[in-house]
């Protein structure tokens, strides 16, 4: 039952979603909008973001079924997702988006970046989440 899971891995859970949604919605968009962004000046084919789409949709959508059913592999999948997805991010950020506009809003996408980052990492600290997920982890 949904109440039988601490409110911190309901939390993961919906963050796993809107993190999963996002990259299916880049496919749909990059599918749907294909034609309209082959022809703009963009650093990279749409296919990119297509294909980088379905790869952090189809994790996003692994990792949420594992944090729903308790599994153990949830908090690696989730660290590492959050870990790796970050860097994906900046290198994003830092090498194809070029619009000077961009930048203006680096503060608070850091800001956003490290308060997700910190979520994850110590709602997995919690003694009740640990005892969910199949108990201590090192």
């Amino acid at each position: 039952m949904i109440f039988k899971r601490p409110w911190l891995v309901l939390l993961l859970f919906v963050l796993t979603l809107v993190f999963t949604i996002s990259g299916l919605a880049r496919v749909w968009n990059g599918i749907q909008y294909f034609n309209f962004l082959d022809e703009l000046p963009i650093p990279v084919s749409p296919w990119y973001l297509v294909i980088s789409g379905v790869i952090w949709g189809s994790f996003g959508l692994v990792t949420a079924v594992l944090v729903w059913w308790g599994s153990n592999l949830a908090r690696r999948m989730m660290i590492s997702g959050t870990i790796v997805y970050s860097v994906f991010y900046w290198l994003e950020q830092l090498f194809l988006m070029s619009s000077p506009l961009r930048k203006s809003n680096w503060p608070f996408l850091t800001l956003v970046t490290l308060t997700i980052g910190s979520i994850v990492i110590l709602s997995f600290r919690h003694p009740r989440v640990r005892e969910f997920f199949g108990g201590r982890h090192e």
